[in-house]
């Protein structure tokens, strides 16, 4: 992902607007408590936490945590929202098989909003156990991820480009694991079960966008394309034209007025809602991980 916390938080409505109406549609699977801790992985600049996820909290909430693995994010995030006592934002790489202590059955809630289409099949699984350790028993996850997108056929199709082959050689890093599945939720709720989740819901949703503009558009492919930053600058100008090219040709991309009008996009995403199951009766007390 591409680290400018600037011009990412200035193109990112369409990830806003899906966690928007993922809430409205799905809000009713929430069970909350008086006093949660709730933690947001994955949280970039801070927007869909600080904008769309604590408008929907309780209002008692006792402290909105959100991590990311990109300092420059966190420190962007943090900025933002240095008057809020009960919002803080922290470095933490949600794969790593070293959780905090402090993190570990702290949390009530935990979110996580197109984190793991960033994360590959190696780390998947450990990502997964690690929001399960997050949570307090009886506590819930809520992921949205991507599983689709013209994007990712994009990477994929540059890296068997000569010219491009060097700079995307760890491409299927930045695939989403769920993207050439015809059953992406089974995927997913084996993971999940793996992990230990009772599982409430996990579909896809087939989701459409428009942008404004090819213009805000490449503006928005920039703000999360992880190879623009490190290019040349005097290849930035042959990759644009090269990645736009492809994506006239994608069959999810629809250009008005032949590239110079809005761009219609459609793409999949997973949504999961699930419980870490409370102590059986029988269970010891150190039983939980």
């Amino acid at each position: 992902m591409n680290n400018d916390a600037f011009l990412y938080s200035n193109h990112d409505e369409l990830q806003r607007i899906d966690a928007d109406h993922i809430f409205t549609t799905f809000s009713n699977l929430l069970k909350w408590k008086n006093n949660e801790n709730v933690l947001d992985v994955g949280s970039a600049d801070g927007g869909i936490t600080t904008k769309i996820l604590m408008p929907n909290l309780p209002k008692d909430f006792k402290k909105l945590l959100g991590v990311d693995i990109a300092e420059k994010m966190v420190a962007f995030a943090n900025n933002n929202s240095k008057n809020n006592p009960k919002v803080e934002f922290h470095v933490l790489d949600i794969t790593s098989p070293k959780l905090p202590t402090e993190f570990r059955h702290h949390f009530d809630h935990v979110f996580s909003f197109y984190c793991l289409n960033w994360i590959p099949e190696e780390t998947h699984a450990q990502a997964i156990e690690n929001m399960y350790d997050m949570l307090n028993p009886g506590g819930q996850l809520f992921l949205t991820i991507i599983a689709n997108t013209a994007v990712y056929d994009v990477y994929e199709n540059m890296a068997r480009m000569g010219k491009w082959s060097r700079i995307s050689a760890n491409v299927k890093d930045y695939v989403s694991i769920y993207h050439h599945l015809n059953n992406p939720q089974k995927k997913l709720e084996n993971f999940l079960e793996k992990a230990g989740f009772v599982i409430e819901l996990c579909k896809t949703e087939d989701r459409y966008y428009t942008y404004p503009s090819v213009s805000y558009y490449w503006n928005w492919v920039k703000s999360v394309n992880p190879y623009i930053q490190d290019l040349p600058p005097n290849d930035i100008d042959s990759y644009t034209e090269d990645f736009l090219n492809e994506l006239r040709q994608h069959k999810k991309v629809d250009m008005e007025n032949n590239g110079k009008g809005r761009v219609h996009v459609s793409y999949k995403i997973l949504v999961a809602c699930v419980w870490k199951p409370l102590p059986s009766k029988n269970s010891k007390k150190n039983d939980l991980r």
